[in-house]
């Protein structure tokens, strides 16, 4: 048998309701809970090598999770709006958090440290995936 901390693939399902669920999916079955602080949960990503887990909230909200044990790792400072779109870079130092009003921040996994901060236009945000 598979340890639960471990196993894989994993899937993480964020509601309205503020919680972010952690499911194991061979077996299904559920991993854990969280309550990731702020509004509930509007977008996330996982890194490439699947080890971090980034959630962004309806009120700004930002924060990093440990995959396999679904520890928090760092919360980032709050975008002015709702999150609509985050990303992790290749190697997977760098993400990026996209709020409703344009705002691009782009942190370092390692501690939260904001990078570079821009705005983009209503045109640029059809680009923005």
């Amino acid at each position: 048998s598979q340890d639960a901390a471990t196993s894989w693939p994993r899937l993480w399902i964020g509601g309205r309701d503020g919680r972010l669920e952690v499911w194991n999916t061979e077996p299904a079955d559920r991993f854990g809970q969280l309550l990731p602080p702020g509004l509930p949960v509007s977008c996330g990503a996982v890194s490439a090598n699947g080890e971090v887990v980034a959630v962004g909230g309806m009120d700004g909200s930002v924060a990093l999770y440990d995959a396999a044990t679904s520890t928090a790792l760092t919360r980032s400072p709050l975008q002015e709006k709702e999150v609509s779109s985050m990303a992790f870079s290749n190697d997977g130092t760098l993400f990026a958090s996209v709020s409703i009003n344009g705002t691009v921040r782009i942190h370092q996994v390692s501690d939260g440290a904001l990078v570079f901060e821009t705005q983009i236009t209503a045109a640029e945000k059809s680009d923005v995936t």
